[in-house]
């Protein structure tokens, strides 16, 4: 044709090497001559470099694709377009010389440009459009996946099958199975001895089902052969063969059943006619033929549900089990179909109204260099360094080598006494988040759900271990993610978590109240009482910088904005999607004043709403337990009280625990008794802290009573000198030495280990008392009368007479000793404060049962 010759001069003018130039009609039977002409012509001479088939209509891209795999030095463009349109020769000379490997697109007659690209589908469907009063055509279905796909179909609608076919079920093993699991199965089938490519004996056929079964109101086209062959051996026997079963053996059935009562029409074609295969050129184009006959009848008929489904290999049944194909090319990459996942996709594609006409269903393929998935460029970021797996939108798997020189965060990671750094949780967060936004290509940043911690990631300082990533979408916006390494030999996983890129934003958990950040500091001093003796972070991750509420249930710390220290080496990507690792790790760090004598590490966080530049500035976190399900709550707020990052669900994993002080903080020790209560099943919340400096006794009170019930709480005073809320809770206050305890019980009493009479300040029965607790704990008499002086002032202060007899309970290592007031338990605790000269015994009475806002 003459726009031909005048593509053919534009080529040539381009000067951009030695090609052939195909024109390819959209419809007729030179289709496939002008094909293996073009194919001949390339694959005759070695100084073919360029390849452009220029199609009117569809049908030629899988032999294109077939052609450049199987001579992949020539660049191959396959152009939809006519180039009789005005401007359109241009275009296509454009694409062609800018191909470099293979690229396949199309123009429309204004110039504007498509690429065909492979997009997730995510099915919704629910019911099959067929029931027990309907007809399927089966076609090839005797035996293989069509088989298997039309026995559950039947099984669960209740339709009727008609098996088409040519093999003889007195001789064919495996159809004789098939159709005697049919009737096992409760289905109505009949088989029907038919070359689906004979259109008298197709019409014949469909006449006799119709008499014998009801009329055909759903095709289910499997018919097909394949031999594979290169190229340069394929003769006219192999094409008819090949193309004959797929396309006139499908023409033939639709030409013998009636459209207007046709509900259903699926076909089974194969990843080849989309992707191209070596030695498939044949069977990729019946297939791709095949499923331009079912997307021109889907729009002729919109009465129909069509669906051509393209297969990649099955294993256990199909074709490429057949040919042997399944173990080799496991091999290089490609992953196969079960049956039974096989049969679930099919019944989803089915099932969904709005499911595309032609669809893709495989498993991973390998490196496929002519099938495109919309954009393959992943962002620059530090821990997709080295992608191993790459379908955007599906799966996405990445290596990173770790070291310290390249991660100088390691080197600030390093539990005490040990030499080996621990990859920080917070940075596996991010390694995740980084392939879950990798494979979506988005910039969204998702809510993290699930989020597990199962082992950690640990190497020395002359140590490399390459950290793998991967992400895979199992529903819309919705990554499941995991952290292996060479470590353990990616056999395990590390860390895991779905990133949900469909969640709704950050909200209040209705527990933190940020005035509390505004009661003044306790007397603790992060960078000495917490970093060192209890945490063993380096100077990035040092974040805390005063507690204002502890205790075994809560705690309220300031923050340090991150450092600014750089994450990674020189010439990494510095890209963090979720802030500073420092200051999220920090988010967890104020816990550990809940439970100063024990160790633990992350373990899980249900669900995770990430702030937007976490650590660029000041912030306050709130951490609660919640006792009815062992989990964390953390809510961190700026310091004008707006939340920007919540954890609902942070659970942690005991690692060791620590020996108890002989000398305690005593903000540290109101945690530690406080969790000893609730050990032993008693109710009660207690906090204790030095005084600030000049303060006055009842505003010591308020204050630390604000710090036990909240900020906002409101206290008054009764005459008897007996503090009370405004929540109506009960609660007690003791001060000694420039100590202030308060706790939520009836009684609380801290008091001074001296020498004193202390037979004329106990009399004889709880003299006697003392005495047999000293012998008991093996202590002194000062320290033990102590203990019964306490639980006395306790008793005064719960409102019971004086006299009320108190007996002795038990002791217990580190201190304890526990006393009984009737019903009611008092537990007392001798120990050393510090700057307190002089020993000291705090007491506690309480009942048995949680207290308010615990559950057991």
């Amino acid at each position: 044709p003459r726009a031909g010759r005048a593509l053919a001069g534009a080529l040539e003018a381009a000067d951009c090497g030695s090609g052939v130039v195909a024109v390819v009609p959209a419809a007729g039977p030179e289709r496939l001559d002008l094909l293996r002409e073009t194919a001949a012509a390339v694959l005759a001479g070695k100084e073919v470099t360029r390849c452009v088939i220029v199609q009117e209509g569809p049908g030629s891209a899988g032999f294109g694709k077939t052609l450049h795999l199987e001579a992949p030095w020539v660049a191959t463009a396959v152009i939809t377009a006519d180039p009789a349109q005005d401007g359109q020769i241009a275009r296509i000379v454009a694409e062609a010389v800018a191909t470099d490997g293979f690229r396949e697109a199309a123009y429309a007659a204004d110039g504007t440009r498509t690429e065909p690209v492979l997009q997730q589908v995510a099915l919704a469907g629910t019911d099959l459009p067929v029931g027990s009063e309907d007809v399927m055509l089966v076609a090839g279905g005797g035996k293989g996946i069509t088989a298997e796909c039309a026995l559950e179909l039947a099984r669960e609608s209740g339709t009727a099958l008609a098996l088409l076919g040519r093999s003889d079920p007195a001789s064919d093993d495996e159809l004789a199975a098939n159709l005697a699991r049919m009737t096992a199965a409760g289905v109505t089938a009949r088989y029907f001895r038919v070359d689906v490519t004979d259109r008298a004996a197709v019409a014949a056929t469909v006449q006799e089902i119709g008499e014998s079964l009801g009329k055909v109101t759903a095709v289910l086209y499997g018919a097909g052969g394949n031999v594979p062959k290169l190229l340069e051996e394929l003769t006219d026997d192999d094409y008819r063969r090949t193309i004959d079963p797929k396309v006139t053996g499908l023409e033939a059935v639709l030409n013998s059943v009636d459209h207007d009562a046709l509900k259903l029409l699926v076909t089974f074609g194969s990843i080849t006619g989309r992707a191209g295969l070596r030695g498939e050129a044949h069977y990729a184009v019946a297939n791709e033929w095949q499923s331009d006959l079912v997307q021109e009848l889907a729009a002729r008929l919109p009465h129909t549900r069509c669906r051509a489904v393209e297969w990649s290999l099955w294993s256990g049944v199909g074709m490429g089990e057949r040919l042997g194909s399944v173990e080799n090319l496991s091999r290089v990459g490609v992953h196969t179909i079960t049956p039974d996942q096989g049969v679930r996709m099919l019944r989803g594609l089915v099932a969904d109204p709005d499911a595309p006409v032609v669809s893709v269903v495989t498993g991973r393929f390998g490196q496929m260099p002519t099938v495109r998935f919309g954009s393959d460029e992943l962002p620059l970021l530090r821990f997709l360094e080295q992608p191993r797996v790459f379908y955007p939108g599906i799966e996405l798997v990445a290596d990173s080598e770790l070291s310290w020189a390249n991660d100088p965060y390691l080197a600030e990671h390093v539990f005490s006494g040990g030499t080996n750094a621990v990859l920080p949780g917070t940075v596996g967060i991010e390694a995740m988040t980084q392939a879950a936004v990798g494979v979506l290509g988005t910039d969204a940043v998702p809510v993290l759900e699930d989020v597990e911690f199962l082992r950690a990631v640990v190497l020395g300082e002359d140590e490399k271990v390459t950290l793998r990533v991967a992400a895979l979408v199992t529903a819309p916006g919705r990554v499941t993610t995991v952290v292996r390494s060479s470590a353990t030999r990616f056999q395990l996983d590390h860390y895991r978590a779905v990133c949900d890129f469909n969640g709704t934003g950050l909200r209040p958990l209705g527990f933190a109240d940020p005035a509390d950040a505004d009661l003044p500091a306790m007397a603790f001093e992060p960078a000495t009482d917490l970093y060192g003796p209890m945490l063993f972070h380096g100077p990035r991750f040092k974040l805390v910088q005063s507690v204002h509420r502890t205790g075994a249930q809560l705690a309220t710390s300031r923050l340090l904005p991150g450092t600014g220290a750089p994450w990674f080496g020189r010439y990494l990507p510095s890209t963090l999607l979720l802030g500073d690792p420092a200051a999220r790790d920090a988010y967890m760090q104020p816990i550990q004043t809940c439970g100063p004598t024990v160790l633990a590490i992350p373990a899980g966080i249900r669900r995770l709403v990430p702030g937007p530049a976490t650590g660029s500035a000041p912030a306050t976190v709130h951490v609660r337990h919640r006792f009815d399900d062992e989990e964390w709550d953390v809510e961190v707020t700026g310091r004008d009280g707006r939340v920007i990052e919540t954890w609902e669900g942070f659970t942690t994993q005991l690692v060791s625990k620590y020996e108890v002080p002989a000398v305690w903080v005593p903000m540290l020790l109101g945690s530690y008794l406080e969790q000893a209560l609730i050990d032993q099943g008693l109710a009660g919340r207690i906090m204790l802290d030095r005084d600030p400096e000049g303060i006055e006794r009842r505003a010591a009170s308020e204050l630390m009573l604000k710090r036990l019930l909240g900020a906002g709480t409101g206290v008054s005073w009764r005459p008897d000198g007996r503090p009370e809320v405004d929540s109506g809770r009960t609660v007690s206050v003791s001060h000694r030495a420039g100590i202030t305890v308060a706790a939520a019980v009836p009684g609380v009493d801290l008091e001074l280990v001296e020498s004193r009479d202390w037979a004329s300040l106990l009399g004889p029965d709880r003299l006697a008392l003392a005495e047999t607790i000293a012998e008991e704990a093996d202590e002194s008499l000062d320290t033990a009368a102590t203990r019964v002086w306490s639980a006395g002032e306790c008793v005064v202060k719960a409102g019971l007479p004086v006299e009320t007899p108190v007996v002795f309970d038990s002791v217990h290592e580190g201190g304890w000793a526990g006393l009984r007031c009737g019903e009611q338990r008092v537990l007392t605790f001798a120990t050393r404060l510090r700057d307190v000269a002089e020993p000291v015994v705090l007491a506690v009475l309480t009942s048995e049962g949680p207290a308010e806002g615990q559950t057991r």
